[in-house]
């Protein structure tokens, strides 16, 4: 009976995982069409398979944060962890990860803001 509940339960989060990357996939054609427009649905889906794996090794799962991850990522650049600034906010480990992901997006704000798009300090 365990084997079956848990085999159902994968199956469960399998599909919950394809419903949100369809939702996801949406919202990048909303948010970003232009940069949309030169992907395939199978690179976009990709790129949420990879904010959602990265937002796990942070410590959330929270859909609110793989579209916060997924902002940053199509605003600064695939490779925006690599930035002085996003570094040194994650590796605060000893902050929450809800913490974490509110301070990088306000200090994302704070550098759109500021006209630059891959700021080094």
């Amino acid at each position: 009976m365990l084997v079956i509940r848990n085999a159902q339960m994968a199956v469960f989060g399998r599909n919950a995982e394809a419903a949100f990357g369809d939702r996801a996939v949406d919202y990048l054609r909303r948010t970003v069409p232009e940069v949309c427009a030169a992907m395939t649905s199978e690179h976009l889906l990709e790129s949420v398979r990879y904010a959602l794996l990265r937002c796990r090794s942070i410590g959330s799962e929270r859909e609110v944060d793989v579209f916060r991850y997924l902002n940053l990522m199509y605003v600064f650049g695939f490779q925006f962890e690599q930035l002085p600034w996003v570094k040194r906010i994650l590796a605060e480990t000893s902050m929450h990860p809800r913490a974490r992901m509110d301070w990088l997006s306000s200090h994302a704000l704070y550098v759109a803001s500021q006209g630059a798009r891959h700021v080094r300090g």
